[in-house]
């Protein structure tokens, strides 16, 4: 049975369809894990920034972008470059924790390119997708 021209073009249809759907998926993953590795990148550098100042800056709580001068998340520059990573790999939204006193914990968590959950990291080394927010005491709050 020989293709016509509408079978041929119906094909080609077909199969450009199918790879959108497909590519769009297999990017949302990479999204996902560049937000992923971004996040380790922030723990471990989180542990560098306390080693070296006892503490990890001043308290702050609220979005990631607002942070300011004197936070983890503005003065060390390799957990500003992560953060900044996280947040374009995935849907732009991030929340950021340190807390005041002398047990001082922080948690980061950032919007997957899903944009219905999040991928959340804290001092106390979780590491999870979350739709919870970060709790008042700097945790990940994990389902």
């Amino acid at each position: 049975m020989a293709m016509t021209a509408p079978k041929l073009f119906l094909a080609i249809v077909v199969i450009i369809i199918v790879g959108g759907v497909l590519l769009a998926l297999v990017g949302g993953r990479r999204g996902d894990a560049g937000v992923i590795k971004n996040l380790n990148t922030i723990r471990t550098a989180a542990e560098l920034y306390y080693d070296m100042n006892k503490n990890y800056g001043t308290a702050f709580v609220g979005s990631c972008p607002d942070a300011g001068a004197g936070t983890i998340f503005k003065d060390d520059k390799s957990v500003k470059i992560a953060l900044k990573g996280a947040l374009s790999a995935g849907g732009g939204e991030g929340d950021c924790v340190v807390t005041d006193g002398p047990s001082q914990v922080w948690a980061v968590r950032v919007q997957l390119k899903s944009r219905s959950e999040y991928w959340c990291v804290d001092s106390t080394g979780a590491t999870a997708k979350t739709g919870s927010a970060i709790n008042g005491a700097g945790a990940c709050v994990f389902p």
